[in-house]
């Protein structure tokens, strides 16, 4: 099975398509199941829909992991701000735990923001999304652009949050990814740890059964002089980003 499954390097195909949307489609025949995404746009939010679909006649654990990584030029080393609905963390390979923000790389960081170092060590943090929302979030707000861009996820479908960064001179990325596990590698290695901090750390898919996930991703500018996002709320379709300090709310267009 190649790194992070086939989805990447299987060809997909069209289902339907519209104004405001598209459905694509994918057999996995290593796995042997198949995957729908119905992607909706509603102005500056887009709305996602996944089915994974077992084909075969028995059940299987499921990692399902969506990878977001920031780049440049929005990704600035020390100036680009994130904030994410996150609690108790770990660095891959490390017993040790530690609240967000601090994360681990050389040393302990701070990761709502990229170090201004021209490189640094790869690194892998894993955090739980905070168990008293419904709805997780992370946000990326870079003040010269005047734009937050972010993602909200409901906390029962993508319980985890894994953090990454690559800090090169050639090459500078940051990975946001929200993720129904905090397990990196093999299946004997999801199976090796199948509960972190009373949480599962992956999803059954049941035979010949399908699983349903959804999370929503979006962009808005901010006034001069916007302080930096302290949270996002998702009520009844509505994202709001809420400033620090302020409180003030910022309704993301839906037109």
């Amino acid at each position: 099975m190649t790194y992070h499954g086939e989805t990447g390097i299987v060809r997909w195909r069209q289902l339907g398509a519209g104004n405001d949307f598209i459905t694509i489609a994918v057999q996995l025949p290593e796995s042997g199941t198949s995957l729908t995404r119905t992607v909706r746009l509603h102005g500056q939010v887009a709305q996602v829909e996944e089915i994974a679909k077992n084909e075969k006649a028995w059940d299987r654990p499921v990692g399902w992991c969506q990878h977001v990584t920031l780049g440049a030029p929005f990704l600035e080393r020390g100036v680009t701000r994130i904030q994410a609905s996150l609690t108790r963390g770990q660095a891959d390979g490390s017993p040790d735990e530690f609240q967000w923000p601090s994360g681990l790389a050389e040393k302990k960081i701070d990761l709502r923001s990229v170090r201004n170092l021209q490189k640094s060590a790869g690194f892998v943090n894993h955090f739980l999304v905070d168990p008293g929302r419904q709805y997780g979030f992370f946000a990326a707000f870079h003040p010269r652009y005047r734009l937050v861009f972010g993602y909200v996820f409901p906390r029962a479908e993508y319980a985890w949050l894994n953090v990454w960064e690559s800090n090169e001179p050639e090459m500078l990325t940051r990975g946001m990814e929200f993720s129904n596990t905090p397990v990196h590698g093999t299946m004997k290695a999801l199976m090796a740890t199948p509960r972190l901090w009373d949480m599962p750390t992956f999803d059954w898919l049941d035979a010949k059964g399908e699983l349903k996930k959804r999370f929503w991703a979006f962009s808005v500018r901010v006034p001069d002089g916007f302080k930096g996002v302290q949270n996002v709320e998702f009520r009844d379709g509505h994202i709001d980003v809420i400033e620090e300090n302020t409180g003030r709310a910022i309704r993301v267009p839906e037109q």
